[in-house]
């Protein structure tokens, strides 16, 4: 008995003659960058976002977030004087000795000295309860040079100063 072969169908391939033999070019141009946040208009839509942005620092503050907490200051932001990226370890030890803390800060006033800048004074109060030691109370003056970057407000600079 013969074994039947099943013959394999080999494919074709045919050469297809181009229609254009001049290569095809797209000139793209890269994307605008993003545009930088615009300072609300009004005095109630500025009202608003610096409360907006009071509240989150505060939270960022109570959640003990350092990463988060970072994000509120521009890059060369000072803290009474001190730049505000020498003072994070600082702020890395008292997030670790405390099982809670609370931060308030009421606006007294603010203007915008130019576009796009915003000075803030205002008062806060600060509770923080540590893992080892006495609960810690106080209240002061803060003052806030605020700044737009791309996308939200920051400080570039803050003093405070506890009520005696």
């Amino acid at each position: 008995m013969e074994k039947s072969q099943a013959t394999k169908a080999t494919p074709v391939i045919k050469p297809v003659p181009a229609t254009n033999t001049t290569p095809i070019l797209t000139a793209t141009k890269p994307p605008p960058p993003p545009t930088p946040a615009q300072p609300p208009h009004t005095e109630a839509q500025l009202q608003q976002q610096l409360n907006r942005f009071l509240t989150a620092y505060c939270q960022a503050y109570g959640a003990r977030n350092l990463t988060r907490f970072q994000q509120f200051f521009t890059p060369k932001a000072t803290e009474n004087g001190t730049p505000v990226s020498d003072l994070m370890p600082t702020y890395s030890k008292l997030f670790a000795s405390t099982k809670g803390l609370s931060l308030r800060i009421s606006t007294l006033k603010w203007h915008q000295p130019a576009a796009g800048r915003i000075a803030l004074n205002g008062r806060f109060e600060i509770d923080l309860d540590y893992r080892d030691a006495d609960a810690v109370h106080g209240a002061g003056k803060i003052d806030f040079q605020l700044a737009y970057d791309d996308t939200s407000l920051k400080v570039q600079k803050m003093t405070y100063s506890f009520d005696q």
